[in-house]
């Protein structure tokens, strides 16, 4: 509850590998091979060389729906592409180099780590009978399955033998919040609420009132748990700062401690009843309250940033041409009026990819493990 604002009001995205890979690896799993196909009556031929390796026109389409698809992008148009393809691409060859890592640094995957992540992946589905019935219909062969989850293993391992350096000390904990306590940490005047959600007005109006006859918050909306939407336990209330209290639900504030007071409607099929449980003033949290929020936070920020320069310097020394610079080759945007808008990634994307190789295609998420359908 302490970080709650300082959780909506600061964005920041860290690689999670292990939690991403085992949802999506089936979804990635792509055919092993597949040069000479044609996509969609496209010719299919190599738009790049790495390591001398050609990365088909068509593996680049389908990394490319793929990535359209997991991010729920749901107006792409054809001045997207090129971008969108540019990215699949540095994937790739992201990807490649993780895999040259993983071999260089001897890192091995065990069998029973891979009977694990199968066991997960099998997890997603409803019965082991739509599990197979997938794979089946999907033509993925548990050998090459297997073989793929491996080298993803062993990927993960190498990007998280690169976090395990990054530490914290208590100094930089303190810092932070000697600089941010009046923004972050500073708690206006408010209550402590007990909050019960219900679908209709009269049901609301029976819970309040039996929670006042009782005198017994949980007592009451355990006997009626079939009808409560939602509600906070007894000795769980959340804070809500008065002049929200004021702006939405005045009649709280009036209300004696302890007593349920409501319905108040939401939405249409949504009413809240409301108990008030302590008065609180404004005041800024203590470093002791707010200590784990803050190195979680710090940590993530380190992490990123070492993820982004490890990804960088793989990308940088992979050994890549391109043959087709057109189907990458990003529309220039007009400079904007003010430089501070620029981005890093817009610069990316306006540079044809022989010259940025260098720049690291994800710096938010996981590669797209495109490397299986690389054909020689």
């Amino acid at each position: 509850m302490v970080m709650r604002m300082l959780r909506t009001q600061i964005k920041w995205i860290m690689l999670s590998v292990a939690v991403v890979f085992v949802l999506s690896i089936l979804f990635m799993y792509g055919p092993m091979g597949g040069g000479g196909s044609d996509d969609g009556g496209m010719k299919d031929y190599p738009v790049a060389t790495l390591d001398g390796t050609k990365v088909m026109r068509s593996s680049i389409e389908m990394g490319l729906r793929d990535a359209v698809e997991r991010a729920n992008l749901q107006e792409v148009t054809s001045a997207d592409l090129p971008a969108l393809r540019k990215s699949v691409l540095q994937n790739i060859i992201l990807t490649h180099e993780l895999e040259k890592e993983a071999k260089a640094r001897g890192i091995a995957v065990t069998d029973q780590e891979v009977d694990d992540v199968v066991a997960e992946i099998k997890d997603q589905f409803p019965t082991v009978e739509a599990y197979d019935q997938y794979l089946e219909r999907s033509g993925i062969e548990m050998k090459a399955l297997r073989e793929n989850i491996a080298r993803q293993l062993a990927q993960q391992k190498v990007f998280e033998g690169e976090l395990s350096s990054v530490v914290l000390g208590e100094e930089e904990i303190a810092e932070f919040y000697d600089k941010t306590k009046e923004v972050f940490f500073r708690r206006p005047e408010g209550f402590n609420l007990n909050v019960a959600h219900l679908p209709a007005e009269d049901l609301a109006r029976e819970v309040a009132e039996k929670i006042n006859a009782q005198g017994d918050w949980d007592g009451a909306l355990n006997i009626l748990s079939s009808d409560v939407r939602d509600h906070t336990p007894y000795d769980q209330p959340v804070f809500v700062a008065s002049e929200a209290l004021a702006s939405h639900f005045g009649q709280v504030l009036s209300a004696d401690m302890n007593v349920a007071v409501g319905p108040f409607e939401v939405a249409s099929d949504d009413f809240v009843v409301i108990m008030k449980r302590e008065a609180l003033p404004e005041q800024i949290l203590p470093l002791d309250e707010v200590s784990q929020d803050i190195s979680n936070l710090l940590l993530s920020r380190k992490r990123s940033e070492v993820q982004h320069k490890f990804f960088h310097d793989l990308i940088a020394r992979a050994n890549v041409t391109v043959h087709d610079e057109e189907l990458f080759a990003v529309s220039v945007v007009p400079e904007p009026a003010s430089k501070d808008l620029e981005t890093a990634s817009t610069d990316a994307a306006q540079r044809p990819l022989s010259q940025d190789t260098e720049e690291t295609a994800s710096q938010e998420g996981e590669p797209l493990s495109e490397d299986s359908d690389m054909t020689e």
